[in-house]
């Protein structure tokens, strides 16, 4: 699918409006999209827009927007956008219906938000920091990656404590695959 976002940018906005608009399938959640879900909570989960990203919002960040009017940037940003937005509803799909079956409470529901975040790259910079974000972006190579990698072991080893099986299964994975 990100491969034909890449070819058209109608089709990759008529598949960002269908991830968007996928409904939930456990009856407590009255039918509300699944994305809501993902985006609600304390600690809410990231989509990155597809239309109208501002400089911070953006999933590849680049210091000039010059840079998009370069022969496939645009393209490649916007197949990019599109393949982890899939990925990350995807992952929080499956991972969501398996731990509400498990009983999963909101503070693991958060945390598996803040872990999919956190794996797909899209790390929380301190609030002190946060509005420094576009010159930290000039200074870094994608400060948010940066501080995902830093991020995802204190997240692996909080998950491994759960009292939730499905999450102290993901955890292990992403250890294992962290590890290498």
């Amino acid at each position: 699918r990100s491969f034909k976002s890449l070819l058209s940018e109608k089709l990759a906005f008529q598949l960002d409006d269908a991830m968007r608009a996928r409904v939930s399938q456990l009856p407590d959640d009255a039918g509300r999209p699944l994305v809501k879900i993902f985006e609600s909570g304390r600690k809410p989960g990231y989509l990155a827009p597809l239309k109208g990203a501002t400089f911070t919002q953006a999933e590849e960040l680049f210091a000039s927007r010059a840079a998009r009017h370069v022969p496939g940037v645009r393209r490649s940003e916007r197949a990019f956008s599109v393949y982890l937005n899939e990925a990350r509803m995807d992952t929080f799909g499956k991972a969501y219906y398996a731990m509400k079956a498990q009983g999963a409470t909101d503070d693991m529901l958060d945390m598996l938000r803040d872990f999919i975040n956190i794996s797909s790259g899209r790390g929380t910079i301190p609030k002190s920091l946060e509005r420094f974000s576009p010159f930290l972006n000039l200074a870094l190579f994608s400060p948010r990656l940066q501080a995902a990698t830093l991020q995802l072991p204190r997240m692996m080893g909080r998950m491994m404590l759960s009292k939730n099986p499905y999450m102290r299964k993901m955890a292990a994975r992403a250890l294992v695959t962290f590890v290498g």
